[in-house]
Formats: structure tokens, C-alpha cells, sequence
């Protein structure tokens, strides 16, 4: 159990690295055409909140792993025209293995606290379809069929749609305005590799010496609740990918309609 326990530690990173690298592709479509459609002052006001979510996920992990601040921006609108960067947080890591594997986490932290908002958005607006994977496997060998259901599940959630489109063309909009900024730049690539290793290290090491501690939270208990939250962080990384494509499929259609005018 020790080992299926790494083993969705191991998952948890995997997922985090892919989604990251394909929330940036996403983000540099959306960045591109919308740049080309509403030009800088729209592509600002466009990102007038999900740039500042993202760099505030990086200084509230950079605090709770005790970095030492240098230096934040959460939105520089007008600076940004110059070089490019709409925000930034920048932080000396310091040393100790609580620091080191704070550095994966820091550097995810916009796909992390992005997922727990889309998860908790959908969770309070369609409640229903997470019905088909709260039932969770006890083993590693079944955990593949539960993230099918990830997959599957997907089929509920647009017969939801229909069924209260209001709410779920707010829901879009909040996804629009968040998702595409959730990208996980070169640096945050590079910055959290130590992190990761040292996170694995830790899954082998600490669910053990949890259950040692705390005899009746068992080794199972950790499978499963960890279990449940890659299943779930997978299921809201999957939605908010795809609402970035629509995003970047719209802000492309709209860039064509703008070079024909």
C-alpha cells in the first residue's frame, strides 16, 4: 500500500507537469489571437483578474513555504507593454528539505488553486456530475477504471449545461477570465523539478510514518483520500483546458473577422 501510495504522489506530479505544459500552449493561443482581435488595452482588461489570481497563488505558497519576498507585481498593465509581463512574484527559496519540496508546489500553485476553484465552482453549480467517480478503488491495480470515469464523466456535465444555461455561461465566463492564465511558464518548469523529486521521496516516507503516529489513520485512509483528489484535481484540470480552447478557438475567429474588416 506504501508503494500505491508513491505511486499516486507520482500521478499527482505527472498530471500537474502535463496540464501545465498544455494549460501553456493554450494560454499562448489565447495570448496570440486575442492580441491580434482587442489588441494590448483588451488583452489587459481581459487578463485583469486571472493574471493577479496566478501570481497570488505563487505568493501565498511562496509564504506558507516561508520564502523570502523580493519583489511582487500582480498586474502592471502599463510596464507590461515594454517586456511582456503582466505580473510577477519573485522570492529567494532558502534552504531545509520543507523549502526544497515547497518548490514544486510554488511553482504549481496556479494549476493547483485553479483546479480547487473550478472543482468547487462546478461542484456548487452542477452537483450531479461528480456523482460517477466519488466511488474510489482500494487498490492501484483498479485506479485506471476510475480515471476512465474522469474521462466518462464528461458526458454528464453537458446535459447539465442544457439544463441551466445561465449558470453555466457565468461559469464559462469565470473559466475564461482565470483558465487561461493558469499555464505553468519555463522558469516554474524548471524551479519545481528538485521540488518533485524530493516530493516522491516524502511519498514513500511519510504516509508511513503518519500511520506510525496516528495508528488509526491507516495506510488505506491516505490511498484513498489522495486518490480522490487526483481523480477530482484531473476532472476540473480537464474543464478548464477545455474552456481555454474554446476561449483561444473564439479570440481566433474573431481575430479573422477583425484582418477581413
Amino acid at each position: 500500500m506504501v508503494f500505491s501510495i508513491f505511486l499516486i504522489v507520482a500521478l499527482f506530479i505527472g498530471i500537474t507537469y502535463l496540464f501545465g505544459l498544455l494549460y501553456k500552449i493554450a494560454e499562448s493561443f489565447n495570448r496570440k489571437y486575442a492580441l491580434q482581435s482587442v489588441g494590448w488595452k483588451g488583452f489587459c482588461l481581459l487578463g485583469f483578474i486571472g493574471v493577479p489570481f496566478h501570481e497570488s497563488t505563487h505568493l501565498i505558497m511562496a509564504v506558507v513555504f516561508g520564502y523570502k519576498i523580493d519583489g511582487i507585481a500582480l498586474y502592471r498593465p502599463i510596464a507590461g507593454k515594454a517586456d511582456g509581463i503582466l505580473g510577477y512574484v519573485r522570492y529567494t527559496q532558502g534552504g531545509g528539505l520543507y523549502r526544497k519540496i515547497g518548490s514544486f508546489f510554488v511553482g504549481t500553485s496556479p494549476m493547483i488553486f485553479g483546479a480547487i476553484f473550478l472543482y468547487l465552482l462546478l461542484r456548487f453549480a452542477f452537483p450531479n456530475i461528480f456523482i460517477g467517480i466519488t466511488e474510489m478503488p482500494q487498490t492501484w491495480d483498479t485506479l485506471g477504471e476510475v480515471l476512465k470515469k474522469v474521462f466518462g464523466s464528461l458526458s454528464g456535465l453537458f446535459p447539465a449545461i442544457g439544463n441551466s444555461i445561465p449558470i453555466a455561461l457565468l461559469i464559462f465566463l469565470a473559466g475564461v477570465l482565470i483558465c487561461p492564465h493558469l499555464g505553468m511558464s519555463g522558469a516554474d518548469f524548471k524551479g519545481t523539478i528538485s521540488g518533485a523529486a524530493f516530493l516522491l521521496l516524502t511519498g514513500l516516507i511519510v504516509p508511513f510514518v503518519l500511520h506510525r503516529v496516528i495508528p488509526s489513520l491507516t495506510l488505506e485512509i491516505i490511498y484513498t483520500a489522495l486518490s480522490m483528489f487526483v481523480v477530482n484535481y484531473s476532472y476540473a484540470l480537464l474543464i478548464g483546458l477545455f474552456i481555454s480552447a474554446l476561449s483561444a478557438l473564439f479570440y481566433r475567429g474573431l481575430s479573422l473577422i477583425v484582418k477581413r474588416r
